[in-house]
């Protein structure tokens, strides 16, 4: 992927959540922010390649501590029906 999108992708995630707790602020662990970005990259690449995708649910979408990606537990997509293509 190009270093700019893949920089776009990753602006927008942060998930590091502070709490406060009476005496301290803690913090979550961080997740593999690069993994949920590269999904990110991929999926649109895939909705870009396959203009017939019309609805895309992935439900829920674990992401691991750093350097162990994320996991999609479901995934559906539905797809357009289209003419078949002269030719096929």
């Amino acid at each position: 992927m190009p270093r700019r999108r893949r920089k776009l992708a990753l602006a927008g995630l942060d998930c590091r959540l502070p709490i406060e707790a009476p005496t301290a602020i803690v913090s979550y662990p961080l997740a593999d922010v690069g993994a949920i970005a590269e999904l990110l990259l991929r999926l649109s690449r895939l909705v870009e390649e396959v203009p017939e995708i019309v609805d895309l649910d992935l439900n829920p979408i674990f992401a691991l501590p750093p350097g162990q990606g994320c996991r999609i537990v479901d995934a559906r997509i539905r797809v357009a029906q289209t003419a078949p293509r002269p030719g096929d």
